[in-house]
């Protein structure tokens, strides 16, 4: 049985648009949810006392027609509580106790520990000794101060408070506040044009807080989701978020025009896109643009210009793509899921927001068109029956002319070029191997095939093997705006006791240092019944990589292994289409009985190019 539970006053409420709040408040369902029946349960009978709530099911049964827990009579049933993220806050470790109280009849009664009340149930979970000591956390500051600047420690401490791994924020930066701290009055003297300034602690305190509330800001977070931490005053914050207000209208680094003269040399139908670029400049109420085309580099010119025509007219834009390297390649760039905190495990009834199109799972898009219908139902009716509430606007643009190829080409090798540049759009139009609305069996030219066997090593995932200037890979987002995403290409600089400091090696923030903590991970895997989680470094050897995560990439050589066909529309192409030459290709492909083939599966599904 899986056993809901909440905070005090938080419990779920279902209600219908016509409904009246008193009606809804006074449902049996809100006043006696299945969480607060146990503990009425625990008042009324003694045996009730001895169990906890997970174990409760084995003893008791809940009946929904009495809204109450009574002893079970026949069968059996193991109870399971409802798993949340150490993000969540109270709710955490509200969670970890229900673990091991037994028989409370209260919220007070979960948070007392050998009689003695204690004000959150993080305290209570600290008193029972069911958190892990973030004294590891205190040491990998100090020693990153030894390596880095202030500037970087104060990243680094972002990054903790936004992996849940600390039990106990205020406790780190009680220990490490002055090594966050240490540029600050150097900074001040600077920006006022001011010598021998004299701040007290508490001021210096005050304008470190500030930096991590902007990084945390940046990452959709605040300090006051942490609740034990200090928090910067007002004043500071108005400012801070002004700033993040003007860092979104700052991103315009080219002028229009060098954008839309490289824009046009990689577009056919030049009258369309003048269309296009009129309407982005014409936006003044807010929009959706979905983009999508073969010719990666084509389409972030395109990308730019509406960006910096929209940006010319004092208005805000949001850079979206589908994944972190992606993102990059955009001014201001972030990932969806960053930016619009899109939850990694979707359904049908999920709601939300969007660009970078058929990569994604289709439940994405349909939470998209019933958000935007359901906010924009309050200005007209007619909205719920337009596609996304008639707010997004998409169209089709062609690309003539791959620019990853012709870059560094001699011109014996144009020919030569033009063969392969035409093949991959093939690729991914879906011409290659017959007629292709779905999925298609196509042969890989033999000189692209590799013939030689190999048994491909992976490395156990609890045990990571570094040594200094290896190449590794950050497996989630650490801090997008200096480059630092799910995919990067990092090389490691110095390994510490309980940091990695490591260069970023790829990409326009290429010489980027940074400091990685070991933090704690979780699969986010719903199917699975129970809960991992494991202190480690978010990190693995880069000598490969997934095709999703090099979207957005050119290199010089590329060796594509599939031991299994691709699985969805375009991943092909996307595969394929890294290189900047044919010579700097090779495919091992496998067939089911793992046997080298020449032949393999390309997904295109023409409704994608149609249906625009």
């Amino acid at each position: 049985m899986r056993l809901p539970f909440h905070l005090p006053g938080q419990q779920n409420v279902v209600y219908g648009e016509d409904d009246d709040i008193d009606d809804v408040l006074s449902k049996p369902s809100v006043v006696s949810t299945i969480f607060l029946s146990w503990m009425k349960c625990n008042e009324r009978l003694p045996q009730a006392r001895q169990l906890t709530y997970v174990e409760f099911p084995s003893k008791f049964v809940f009946k929904t027609s009495s809204r109450s827990w009574e002893i079970r009579k026949r069968y059996s049933s193991i109870g399971r509580i409802h798993s949340v993220f150490p993000s969540t806050g109270e709710a955490y470790y509200l969670r970890i106790l229900l673990n091991k109280v037994k028989g409370p009849k209260s919220f007070e009664d979960i948070r007392t520990v050998n009689g003695r009340l204690y004000p959150t149930f993080r305290d209570a979970c600290y008193a029972y000794g069911l958190l892990d000591d973030d004294n590891e956390y205190v040491e990998a500051i100090k020693e990153a101060n030894v390596y880095g600047t202030a500037s970087y420690i104060r990243t680094l401490f972002g990054t903790m408070l936004m992996s849940g791994s600390l039990s106990r924020p205020d406790f780190v930066w009680d220990h490490t506040w002055k090594y966050l701290s240490d540029d600050i009055v150097y900074r001040q003297e600077k920006e006022l044009d001011v010598e021998d300034l004299n701040y007290s602690d508490a001021q210096i305190k005050n304008f470190a807080l500030l930096e991590v509330e902007k990084f945390l800001l940046r990452k959709n977070s605040s300090l006051r989701n942490f609740a034990t931490m200090p928090y910067p005053d007002g004043e500071s914050i108005s400012s801070a978020n002004n700033h993040l207000i003007h860092e979104e209208l700052s991103y315009n680094n080219a002028t229009l025009e060098d954008e839309l003269r490289c824009m046009l040399a990689a577009l056919t139908d030049e009258r369309h896109v003048f269309d296009v670029f009129t309407d982005a400049v014409r936006i003044n109420k807010g929009g959706v643009f979905f983009l999508y085309g073969y010719g990666g580099t084509g389409k972030t010119y395109l990308w730019k210009t509406l960006s910096s025509a929209i940006r010319s007219k004092g208005e805000i834009v949001l850079n979206v793509a589908s994944s972190g390297i992606a993102s990059l390649l955009l001014s201001g760039g972030r990932t969806a899921h960053s930016r619009f905190a899109i939850p990694l495990n979707l359904n049908e009834d999920s709601l939300i927001i969007w660009d970078e199109a058929p990569m994604i799972h289709k439940h994405a898009f349909e939470a998209l068109d019933r958000t935007l219908k359901d906010i924009l139902m309050s200005d007209s009716s007619e909205n719920v029956s337009l596609p996304f509430g008639g707010k997004s606007n998409c169209k089709l643009l062609k690309l003539k002319k791959n620019m990853r190829l012709p870059v560094g080409m001699d011109d014996a090798d144009i020919e030569k070029t033009k063969e392969f540049a035409n093949w991959l759009l093939d690729i991914g139009e879906g011409k290659v191997g017959g007629r292709n609305d779905g999925e298609v069996v196509i042969d890989i030219p033999e000189e692209l095939l590799i013939t030689d066997s190999i048994d491909p090593v992976g490395m156990p995932n609890h045990r990571l093997v570094l040594k200094v200037g290896i190449p590794i890979m950050l497996l989630l987002n650490l801090d997008q705006k200096n480059g630092l995403c799910n995919g990067t290409r990092l090389q490691v600089v110095t390994l510490g006791d309980r940091i990695i400091e490591a260069k970023v090696i790829s990409g326009s923030n290429a010489g980027t240092r940074t400091f990685i903590p070991r933090i704690n991970l979780s699969p986010s895997d719903k199917r699975i019944l129970f809960k991992l989680q494991r202190r480690q470094f978010p990190v693995s050897v880069c000598f490969a990589m997934t095709i999703n995560k090099s979207q957005g990439q050119s290199l010089s050589k590329v060796g594509l292994f599939l031991r299994q066909p691709v699985f969805t529309h375009g991943q092909l192409y996307v595969a394929l289409s890294r290189v900047k030459s044919m010579d700097g290709l090779k495919l091992l492909v496998l067939d089911v009985d793992w046997k080298i083939t020449n032949k393999t599966t390309n997904v295109v599904y023409k409704e994608i190019f149609t249906n625009l």
